[in-house]
Order: structure tokens, then C-alpha cells, then sequence
């Protein structure tokens, strides 16, 4: 009798096991797309249903009890799937839906408050809430060790890229995904290239976002490079400052070609007129370009150029010259 009812039980646990394991992998239920419209607000519940009443699933409970246990957030909109079996339609549930997502490119050169600006404009966040979240503290990544706090800690690293972000998404997972880009771009030959001249991350970067900011032709990207270098020397004529415009410019929040005297002489860290050596740091988000180019600058004599606004550069060795140069550049 005992191994009647051991062998009844051995059969019905085989049975459930079976059933388990074809229900979770979906075996039987086919390979045809199935599109589901899950609207906003709806509960797993009642997602669980559409999906059982549809064919997607044989189980409403066995897939809640998955998904309580394997899933995460859920997106609204319409979800296709294909695959039946249970690790998929996960997956598919937690995937943005082109009504959840949008893309968004920032732009080579761009500051951290225009960042913010567009993905407010966006409708993602607010700016508020992005330059709150932006602060270094509250990420913890190699990079940002060491850096002096500022006013927008993590200029220079939201590294410009074409994104695609849910409008689930908060301040914080935004930025983690462009600091996460940053990451995977800086590598470690750059990192080594870095400490052989001398200079950590936050200099590399601050020098990158000068030169994109100043410099409209990728051509000329390593040349101006090699200026600016060039004017950190205290030896030379330009005794130590860089004397950016572009670096008053982030000061007024106004990109204007001619700066006045007034302009020059606003006290401030990132003033390069009134204080030598780099800014206390970057003053918008290079691009590769750029970063390369404060890594490898060129070698040259020069310690000045001119821009006459339409993407072409004068170049000089002196003083003199260089005011020549600006006469043809327009600029006097």
C-alpha cells in the first residue's frame, strides 16, 4: 500500500515538475508575435490576465509568483512578444516602450546647465532635480575622486552621446548612464598618456572642454591644444595664463565673440585672464576629439590665435602678431 501511494506520489510530482518546466519555458504556446497594450497605471494583476487571456501565458499565478521573484519595473505602452517563455516576457515587460523612451543628444561642447535645460524640455526631469542629483557624492566612480567641489561638480563628464532614456527614469539613473559612457570612453592608454604629461584626469578634462569650446575645425583641435600648453608656461610671454575667452563666457553664461575689459577682470575661479594655470575645472563636456587632443597636443611655437567667428584661426608667435591677427580675424 505504502508503495502505491509513494509511486502516486512520485508520478503527480513528476506531473507538476513537467508542468512547471513547460509553462516557464513556453514550450507549447508557439512562436508568433503577439502585441499587448498595457496602459497606464495597470497593476501586474491585471497585465497578468491580458497576457493569459491573449495566449501569452497558461498561468496567472505561476506568473505572478515569477515575476515577484525574477522582474523589476514594468513599462507601459505596446509590448510584442514572440517567445513565450516566462524569462522573455520579463524582459520584454521591463523594456522602455517607444512610449516611455525617448532619444536624446547632447551635444560635443555643451554645459551642464544646457544639459539639464534639454532634458527638462524633454519632459524627463527638471533641471532642479538634475543639477541636484549631479553632485559628486552621490556616484562613485574612479574619476571623480580627488575633484575640488564647484558649482556644477560634474561638468566635463556627462559625456556627450545620443542617448535613450524612460521617462521612469529619475535624475540620478540619467546621469549614471552618461557617467557610465565617461567610463567606458576614457581608457586606460589615456589614463597612462595623462600621467606621462604630467596632469590628472580633471586637468585633462578641463583643457579637452577649453579646446572645445574654442575651436570650431577638428583640424585645428591639436594646434590650439598646443597653444594653450604652451601659454601654461610661466618662462614664456604669456607668463602662466591661458587667458580663454571661452572660460569668461562660461562665467557669464552668454557665448559673446569679443569680451569686454570689464568681462576679463570678474573675479572668478574659472577667470583666466586674472588667474594662471587651468580653471578649477571643465567648463563644458568634451567629446573624443577634444580629449585626444589635450592628451596629444601638437608641437608649436605659437602662443596666440585669433578666431574670426566662422571657424577660422590666425595664428601667432608674439604679442605684435598677434594684434595684427586680430585685425584680419575682425576682431579690433
Amino acid at each position: 500500500m505504502k508503495r502505491k501511494i509513494l509511486s502516486v506520489c512520485a508520478v503527480v510530482i513528476a506531473l507538476i515538475f513537467i508542468f512547471l518546466c513547460t509553462e516557464i519555458s513556453g514550450l507549447f504556446r508557439g512562436n508568433e508575435i503577439v502585441s499587448l497594450e498595457i496602459s497606464t497605471g495597470a497593476s501586474m494583476h491585471q497585465i497578468s490576465n491580458q497576457l493569459k487571456d491573449k495566449g501569452v501565458i497558461g498561468s496567472k499565478s505561476l506568473f505572478l509568483l515569477y515575476f515577484r521573484l525574477f522582474g523589476g519595473t514594468y513599462y507601459m505602452g505596446t509590448h510584442e512578444f514572440s517567445s513565450k517563455s516566462y524569462g522573455a516576457i520579463t524582459n520584454e515587460l521591463e523594456t522602455p516602450t517607444k512610449i516611455n523612451a525617448v532619444r536624446v543628444t547632447i551635444p560635443e561642447g555643451m554645459e551642464q546647465r544646457e544639459i539639464a535645460a534639454l532634458l527638462e524640455k524633454k519632459g524627463l526631469v527638471t533641471a532642479d532635480e538634475f543639477n541636484s542629483a549631479a553632485k559628486i557624492d552621490n556616484f562613485d566612480y574612479w574619476f571623480l575622486k580627488g575633484i575640488k567641489k564647484r558649482d556644477m561638480e560634474l561638468e566635463g563628464y556627462l559625456f556627450p552621446d545620443t542617448y535613450e532614456f524612460s521617462y521612469e527614469e529619475d535624475a540620478k539613473s540619467i546621469i549614471t548612464k552618461m557617467l557610465d559612457n565617461f567610463n567606458n570612453k576614457f581608457t586606460d592608454n589615456m589614463k597612462n598618456r595623462a600621467t606621462q604629461l604630467g596632469l590628472n584626469v580633471d586637468e585633462v578634462i578641463t583643457m579637452a572642454s577649453i579646446v572645445e569650446r574654442e575651436v570650431a575645425s577638428k583640424n585645428e583641435l591639436g594646434l590650439v591644444a598646443g597653444v594653450f600648453f604652451n601659454r601654461l608656461d610661466e618662462k614664456r610671454e604669456s607668463a602662466g595664463f591661458l587667458q580663454s575667452c571661452a572660460t569668461v563666457q562660461y562665467i557669464l553664461k552668454e557665448r559673446k565673440l569679443v569680451l569686454s575689459i570689464s568681462d576679463t577682470k570678474i573675479k572668478s575661479h574659472y577667470n583666466t585672464y586674472l588667474n594662471k594655470g587651468l580653471p578649477i575645472g571643465p567648463i563644458a563636456s568634451p567629446g573624443l576629439n577634444c580629449i585626444n587632443a589635450a592628451l596629444y597636443p601638437e608641437d608649436t611655437d605659437y602662443l596666440y590665435f585669433a578666431a574670426d567667428g566662422k571657424g577660422k584661426h590666425y595664428f601667432a608667435k608674439t604679442h605684435d602678431k598677434h594684434l595684427e591677427n586680430m585685425k584680419k580675424a575682425g576682431l579690433m
